[in-house]
């Protein structure tokens, strides 16, 4: 095998350099779920003004930074975070 010169481990250097920055930079998401015998489908909402609907297994997930729809979710009665 031919040896690996300067400036190719230099760029695999740069590639795992720039995996770990994506990798950190993942938002966390948070998980609601409608309770039980409950019947929540979604919410607007209130920046994008689009609707934000559970998926089949009645789960939603919002990024963690999203302080707006958390608020709104965190209230409504149907809903249980986990």
């Amino acid at each position: 095998m031919a040896k690996q010169t300067d400036e190719t481990k230099e760029e695999l250097k740069d590639k795992d350099t720039k995996k770990e920055k994506a990798e950190s930079t993942k938002v966390k998401k948070i998980e609601f779920r409608t309770a039980k015998n409950k019947n929540f489908v979604g919410f607007v909402h209130p920046e994008t003004r689009r609707f934000v609907t559970v998926d089949k297994d009645g789960k939603l997930l919002v990024n963690e930074n999203d302080k707006k729809a958390l608020a709104i979710l965190r209230t409504a009665a149907d809903l249980v975070e986990i």
